[in-house]
């Protein structure tokens, strides 16, 4: 009777994962500054929202971890000003393996760059082996703050 007990327990617990998830989600973004900081702090606060623990990575700063260690990967890029430069880009161009973690999206740029970019974001995504879960794109000129939370939400509300 105790071994039965022992093994219902182990049953209906599996699925809730006891022993504990070691993987975590990464997130990666061209650079802090003025235009980006909202985003990232929106970003920030969602992760923590959802108690999902993370690793960030700046990429005009940093290296990027080990993708194995990850099972979600959240990209926010952005297009600065009008010269479509983008760390997010040059970093995919190297040809980094993604195969593994699910890939969710976030890019941002002006009405002339944003469906070029979210186009060049996309396709490199998936030539890397990369799966985008989910994307969400905008021209953000005239968003108000709540918009761009709008933005975020809408991506985290199937990020967990």
């Amino acid at each position: 009777m105790k071994y039965k007990l022992i093994m219902v327990f182990i049953l209906i617990t599996l699925p809730f994962n006891i022993f504990g998830d070691s993987k975590k989600a990464l997130f990666l973004y061209d650079m802090f500054d003025d235009e980006s900081e909202l985003y990232i702090n929106m970003i920030r606060q969602s992760f923590d929202l959802i108690n999902l623990p993370y690793d960030e990575v700046a990429l005009e700063v940093g290296d990027v971890p080990d993708f194995s260690l990850y099972d979600r990967v959240f990209i926010y890029g952005k297009v600065m000003a009008f010269n479509l430069k983008s760390p997010i880009r040059d970093w995919l161009k190297t040809r980094p393996s993604l195969k593994g973690p699910d890939i969710y999206l976030l890019l941002t740029a002006n009405r002339w760059f944003i469906d070029k970019y979210t186009r060049q974001i996309s396709e490199l995504t998936k030539e890397n082996g990369g799966i985008v879960v989910d994307a969400v794109s905008s021209a953000t000129k005239d968003l108000s703050d709540e918009e761009k939370r709008g933005l975020v939400s809408s991506l985290f509300s199937g990020f967990q």
